[in-house]
């Protein structure tokens, strides 16, 4: 598993758990959200529910 894969799957698990940004971002040491959110990834069950919300 390379180093990326780490960092991808330990920001998406964070981020689904309800970490925020500015807190993963100070645990990742990102300087700004754009850099930070290539890492985080999205499923179809998420985007469901986030559209259920409305």
């Amino acid at each position: 598993m390379s180093t990326h894969s780490t960092r991808r799957t330990l920001i998406t698990a964070l981020s689904r758990s309800g970490v925020s940004i500015p807190v993963l971002k100070k645990i990742t040491g990102h300087k700004n959200d754009r850099v930070l959110l290539r890492y985080v990834e999205v499923d179809p069950e998420q985007l469901s529910n986030a559209i259920a919300l409305l």
